[in-house]
């Protein structure tokens, strides 16, 4: 039994075509890794925003400029959520002890070139999965 889908409510099926268009409006997410070189020591930061640009302005209250490493463009903030969770979970134990923010590591150069090559190589798997699909 086929529907007849000429006599319809067209203010309703005008919402539903808006909403369903919005639903599949995914905004990306950012994943970025930076830097600061302090007199003593250097802070290294994982972090996800939507905005970079905006995030960059937000974060420059130290006397040092940060310096960003690595930003990684990913499909929806949920990924760049789990990607963070991820690292922080990973680097846990170079975390600076007493600091309040969470995301801020003391890193060596081996160490912080081993989060930068991870992140490459995930920019890479991603661009290959989108190339497949």
């Amino acid at each position: 039994e086929e529907l007849e889908l000429e006599n319809i409510d067209t203010e309703l099926f005008n919402k539903l075509e808006t909403s369903i268009e919005d639903s599949l409006k995914i905004n990306a997410g950012y994943l970025y890794f930076k830097k600061w070189d302090l007199p003593e020591t250097t802070w290294f930061k994982i972090g996800k925003t939507n905005n970079p640009e905006r995030r960059d302005t937000e974060q420059n209250v130290l006397p040092v400029p940060a310096q960003t490493l690595y930003l990684l463009k990913l499909d929806s903030m949920e990924q760049a959520s789990s990607v963070e969770r991820a690292i922080l979970k990973t680097l846990g134990d170079r975390r600076i002890i007493g600091a309040k923010n969470k995301e801020l590591f003391k890193l060596g150069g081996s160490d912080y070139k081993a989060v930068i090559k991870a992140l490459k190589n995930l920019s890479k798997k991603l661009n290959e999965q989108k190339k497949e699909s």
